[in-house]
């Protein structure tokens, strides 16, 4: 907040009721101008008497009453109407012209040298492309090869040079091959490539060790955790369990323990197990199952 206004700290906190009625209809801007104070601390002045809540709920009307007023109206004609371009009338002067080419166009058949993912570098030609300063790039060593046997280097393969120059493009150092005759010269030119591939390969096998001992250790934990659940989960069912028989045992003493015998409805005789068959008094076949408490004799 700006110095002039920390001396207005009293006097908007004292108006908070005032600016609280007045921020309904009027602006943030007005009456920040009026008070002479920043924004945060006409916020305060105003959260010390109004909810978060309702300051939200207001701040939302207030907005939507302003989209609406600040909307075009239909047939609203705009300022550049009429006007090539989004500038200003005039603004024509700084205008790139037609036809105007910037100072490092390439032209056609020119060359440019480019780097692969490799670091190797190799040059490139511009041919003619789909419009006249849209140019169409294609490996040089391509180009002389094709001009010079006159035919395009067909599907799937590859010029190669045989001196491992990729900047050597000329016609008796290129030659066509397919994938295989390519590794076949790269491991020619260079001597040491069984020795860069056995490294290659342990160091493959090394990062591939290193992932397979994270991932094992990362199982382990979660092992680890899942044992810390289950373990946890058991002592919980123990100790509910041992309550659950406690319980019983304390409610068995005031109103005996549970039983359970049949009865049969015919005669009323009791049976401590059911009957297989008929009951031998009233030769009935329905029995009911009660249960009950009854103190045992000791």
């Amino acid at each position: 907040m700006n110095k002039m206004f920390l001396g207005n700290t009293k006097k908007v906190m004292a108006a908070a009721d005032e600016i609280v009625h007045r921020i309904k209809t009027e602006s943030v801007d007005v009456l920040m101008a009026e008070y002479h104070c920043g924004h945060p601390l006409l916020m305060k002045a105003i959260r010390s008497k109004m909810s978060r809540y309702k300051w939200k709920k207001l701040r939302h009307t207030k907005l939507s009453q302003g989209g609406v007023k600040n909307r075009w109206v239909k047939g609203h004609k705009t300022w550049n109407a009429g006007h090539k371009g989004i500038c200003a009338p005039g603004s024509e002067k700084g205008w790139f012209k037609k036809g105007f080419l910037p100072y490092n166009c390439k032209k056609i058949g020119e060359t440019t040298i480019r780097r692969d993912k490799s670091g190797n570098r190799y040059r490139f030609i511009a041919l003619p492309g789909p419009t006249a300063h849209r140019h169409k790039w294609i490996p040089y060593a391509h180009h002389i090869w094709e001009k010079t046997h006159g035919r395009p280097v067909p599907a799937g393969g590859l010029v190669i040079h045989l001196d491992n120059n990729s900047l050597n493009d000329n016609p008796v150092n290129l030659i066509l091959a397919d994938r295989k005759k390519n590794i076949e010269l790269m491991r020619q030119n260079n001597p040491d490539w069984k020795q860069k591939a056995i490294i290659s390969l342990k160091k493959t096998i090394k990062a591939r060790r290193r992932r397979q001992m994270r991932e094992l250790k990362a199982k382990r934990i979660e092992l680890n955790i899942l044992e810390k659940i289950l373990l946890r989960a058991r002592r919980q069912l123990l100790k509910d369990a041992d309550d659950e028989r406690a319980k019983e045992n304390a409610f068995a003493e005031m109103y005996g323990r549970q039983v359970c015998f049949w009865m049969c409805n015919g005669c009323g005789t009791v049976f401590d197990s059911l009957p297989d068959g008929a009951c031998p008094k009233c030769l009935s076949l329905v029995f009911e199952k009660i249960k009950c408490r009854r103190k045992l004799a000791v």
